[in-house]
């Protein structure tokens, strides 16, 4: 019985491990650099966001994530407050990966983020932004330049000027 208890728990470190790595920053993960790649994506609200038409009027921050993730719930707060400060100049928009509009919807309200949630249900654009671990925040002037690529939205806002 004791031997059991020992594989359950090493079985369950393990399983800790990899949820918290697929989680977190990926320690030299580069991202994509020169022009942002475009979408469009369904909102929770039944909106669209097209990336092309955002980049009209506004700079844009993206932020991936999921609801399964303890550092991405833990970003939103910070996310939500550089909304609220830079909504006028910047756009923000959370981007959902791969998980179902009913869930992230009740999420959303159950947070009380107001800043805009996309649904990347199939991972094609988190892949087109090479996001390998979350939460993954990118910055993108008018122009469509990639000007930050990482995970922390403060350190986003120190190092870009938006």
């Amino acid at each position: 019985m004791k031997k059991n208890s020992i594989v359950l728990v090493c079985g369950l470190i393990l399983c800790a491990i990899f949820l918290l790595s697929a989680c977190s920053e990926v320690v030299g993960q580069s991202g994509p650099t020169g022009k942002a790649p475009g979408f469009t994506l369904s909102t929770v609200d039944g909106g669209k966001v097209d990336l092309e038409k955002v980049l009209k009027n506004k700079n844009a921050v993206l932020v991936f994530w999921a609801t399964w993730c303890p550092a991405c719930v833990r970003e939103i707060p910070h996310v939500e407050k550089y909304y609220k400060e830079k909504s006028g100049d910047v756009a923000v928009i959370g981007i959902n990966i791969r998980e179902s509009n009913e869930k992230v919807a009740s999420f959303v309200k159950k947070k009380g983020i107001s800043y805009p949630v996309a649904l990347d249900a199939s991972g094609q654009v988190a892949g087109a932004y090479k996001v390998q671990g979350i939460p993954t925040v990118v910055a993108i002037s008018k122009n469509g330049d990639i000007l930050y690529y990482g995970h922390d939205i403060g350190e986003m806002s120190r190092k870009v000027n938006f």
